[in-house]
């Protein structure tokens, strides 16, 4: 099976990425590709930011992998999230084959190609970024498309089977709404509070309350690529550990603080990705989360 990405207007950021992975791009003349910078919501919540190049030096290599398998230049790729990057025009002296690298690239390739003009879009300080016609010049892309009938006319779809353009459904709109922060803090907030109702007013409706609160902020952070198996084993273990302590064991010892810890500590965890932190980065981002 081809995976085709259709770009009438823009694929930008994360959008370029998904785009870069599918097995052919086609866009309109003056759409744009690329500024798949890494970004981040800063502390105040709302606004993104620029990520440091040591947390997204990883997101390079994938970028690398991602174009040996769609037979991309990765140098282009990378420019998109390296704003420091400059790509050359570069060309084959037996065959004759142009295509694009960076000097490391170029260098690592003991002169096996000849170094031509660096392409513009590559400039200092600026997140690679191009148009339809240039990013077919430069092999990301297919010859432009104006329209979704000159597509179908391409890629050969009969004129009876529907094209319908992927747009942000409900689900993503209502997950996008839960991963903010106040509505994390709200979801986290009230589940504690059920949560200590029902303990001390056993009557299964806060407990179900609490449940599905939780289950929520837990959803919402694992399509969101932030929590996992491992976050939610250990808020249930810390559960389990407290209602221990207060049901069976009486008095609030180790079965006590060691489940109230594994609990924030899941939360912490499911609220952050520390993909490329080293362990002081780590700690510091946690002792926020718990803030």
């Amino acid at each position: 099976m081809t995976t085709v990405a259709w770009i009438p207007n823009r694929a930008l950021s994360g959008a370029a990425v998904i785009a870069l992975g599918t097995d052919r791009i086609v866009m309109t003349s003056d759409a744009h590709l690329g500024d798949a910078g890494v970004i981040k919501e800063t502390e105040e919540g709302g606004a993104f930011e620029r990520v440091p190049e040591k947390l997204w030096s990883d997101f390079l290599v994938t970028l690398q992998n991602l174009a040996d398998r769609k037979h991309r230049p990765a140098a282009l790729l990378q420019a998109m999230v390296d704003k420091n990057l400059k790509v050359y025009e570069v060309t084959h002296p037996d065959s004759g084959r142009v295509t694009f690298m960076s000097d490391y690239e170029i260098e690592s390739s003991n002169e096996q190609w000849i170094k031509g003009a660096v392409v513009p879009e590559s400039r200092e300080e600026v997140l690679l970024t191009v148009n339809g016609t240039r990013a077919h010049e430069l092999t990301l892309a297919d010859s432009p498309c104006e329209n979704m009938e000159e597509l179908r006319l391409r890629l050969g779809v009969p004129e009876d089977t529907v094209l319908e353009p992927v747009a942000r459904t409900w689900v993503d709109t209502f997950v996008f709404i839960l991963r903010s922060q106040i509505a994390g803090f709200g979801l986290i907030t009230l589940g504690i509070l059920c949560m200590y109702v029902e303990m001390h007013l056993p009557s299964g409706l806060f407990g179900i309350i609490s449940a599905i609160l939780f289950s929520l902020f837990f959803w919402s952070r694992y399509l969101g690529g932030t929590a996992g198996t491992l976050e939610l084993m250990m808020f249930v273990i810390g559960i389990a550990l407290l209602a221990l302590e207060i049901f069976v064991i009486p008095g609030f010892g180790v079965f006590g603080v060691s489940g109230l810890l594994l609990m924030a500590g899941a939360l912490v965890m499911a609220g952050h990705t520390f993909s490329g932190m080293s362990a002081g980065e780590r700690f510091h981002e946690s002792m926020k989360g718990l803030g």
